[in-house]
């Protein structure tokens, strides 16, 4: 394809909470004069788009688009440090001292919070099935007993008690090890690097990350993933827990995080990692349309071809 890029770069809606809560937050601390990367360059260093694995659940097995040893804590890590820049991580022990280091912290700048338990954010539809699903916000001040908060889930300036916010924040619920109360505040750059010196930091990291071991794993990752998947889809019957989740979820975030990867490394020449990456988005796609029809047999076939393609791409980014 000429002219345009063989991947058109994708915005809109789509559960990327915690770049769209650091892109928010770049465009407000005092940390550099130079422009910041986009929502998708952030995803891309965050790591995240290399790697899926397939975890079980009363409903079926369910498809995660991400690497299994990177939570969003590390992911958002990984990109702040390719940017050049450290900020503070405080791990408060209780809701006190929580609230005390919040004012302090809100002096300088808004605060990154999370992760947060969505069950308990009431303002999200079907909140009540949401626990254990992970969230990330900016908060932007404390108004008497009341907490404002960006949320990058569709809720801008968005107000609610703090006892509300706090059992939120909490995050009980969570499936990944984290600490309750985190933020995240203060950055500050120690270098500026160039679009390309950011890349080079990022590059090691995606390589470790798809690198990683897809072997007899308790939890099935890579292809073994992908194909283990295929079948559950291909055998049916399909739970509609299980076809909700990959519907409004797991297939549509991986297509985007896989396009978001895919501009990102055509911008930096690698070709052939891009070209996959961008098969891999459209096969989703593909997947989600097939299980909108109810198409199990479908949905198993695009699977089946996404198991080769994450092969072939493991082996394009670890030459």
């Amino acid at each position: 394809m000429s002219g345009w890029e063989a991947v058109v770069p994708y915005e809109g809606n789509s559960p990327y909470c915690y770049s769209n809560a650091l892109r928010m937050c770049l465009e407000t601390w005092r940390a550099s004069e130079s422009p910041w990367p986009s929502v998708g360059v952030l995803e891309t260093l965050s790591t995240m788009p290399f790697g899926v694995f397939l975890q079980p659940s009363p409903a079926g097995p369910k498809l995660f688009f991400s690497p299994l040893s990177v939570d969003p804590d590390l992911g958002l890590e990984r990109a702040v440090d390719s940017l050049g820049a450290r900020w503070r991580t405080e791990h408060p022990p209780g809701p006190v001292q929580a609230r005390g280091l919040l004012r302090r912290a809100l002096e300088e700048g808004p605060v990154l919070a999370g992760p947060l338990d969505m069950s308990s954010l009431p303002y999200h539809p079907g909140h009540e099935q949401l626990r254990g699903v992970d969230h990330y916000v900016v908060i932007t001040g404390l108004e008497g007993d009341r907490i404002r908060i960006q949320d990058p889930g569709g809720y801008p300036e968005m107000i609610l008690p703090q006892g509300t916010f706090f059992e939120a924040w909490r995050a009980e619920g969570i499936p990944f090890p984290h600490h309750p109360y985190t933020f995240r505040w203060e950055l500050r750059r120690t270098l500026v690097p160039s679009p390309e010196e950011i890349f080079q930091r990022a590059l090691p990291r995606i390589v470790e990350t798809v690198r990683m071991d897809p072997g007899e794993r308790a939890v099935p990752v890579g292809p073994r993933a992908l194909r283990e998947a295929a079948e559950a889809f291909r055998q049916g019957p399909i739970s509609p827990g299980m076809a909700s989740f990959h519907a409004r979820f797991a297939f549509p975030l991986g297509a985007r995080r896989s396009a978001d990867a895919a501009v990102f490394l055509r911008r930096f020449g690698l070709a052939a990692g891009a070209d996959l990456l961008g098969e891999k988005a459209r096969l989703l796609g593909e997947a989600g349309y097939a299980l909108s029809l109810s198409d199990g047999p479908e949905v198993a076939r695009t699977l089946d071809a996404l198991a080769s393609v994450e092969e072939r791409l493991r082996s394009a980014l670890s030459a």
